[in-house]
């Protein structure tokens, strides 16, 4: 972590990625530093870049769709039992990524479900056909399917 001459944050991650007598030089003489991992990263810096996905949510739509979640997982699982044994891959996930915003005083947040899905062509086809209805465009979630059937 590097702070700058008022006591701000402006750099979080890898000291490898710095050349930290520049950037001392730099916040010395009141400049801002920039790059991956700074406060003020440059056009192009940024590994995580804001896809617009992010929304409002309230805490209770986020808890009643980690339920939905839950229980779609559960009943996929059920109906699919044995026949899924034997692949590779096979994973449904929910990714939430929630950001708080002091000025608003509002979290946004993302959520993104993968189906991950490699291995025999039954299998493959027996877990994507129950878990249709977690791709359901209703749900507050992106799904990203990823399927290899061989």
């Amino acid at each position: 972590m590097l702070l700058d001459t008022e006591g701000k944050v402006v750099f979080m991650g890898h000291p490898a990625n710095r050349k930290f007598e520049d950037d001392f030089t730099k916040l010395l003489a009141g400049e801002k530093i920039t790059g991956k991992g700074t406060t003020q990263e440059a056009e192009g810096d940024s590994v995580e870049k804001d896809d617009g996905s992010a929304k409002e949510m309230s805490g209770e739509v986020l808890s009643k769709a980690l339920t939905n979640f839950n229980e779609g997982v559960a009943k996929a699982k059920k109906e699919v039992g044995d026949k899924a044994k034997g692949l590779m891959r096979a994973f449904l996930v929910l990714v939430q990524d929630s950001k708080f915003d002091t000025k608003s005083g509002i979290f946004k947040t993302s959520l993104k479900h993968y189906q991950v899905l490699v291995g025999q062509a039954a299998g493959v086809k027996a877990i994507e056909d129950a878990a249709a209805g977690l791709r359901d465009k209703s749900h507050p979630w992106e799904t990203i399917l990823n399927k290899q059937a061989m």
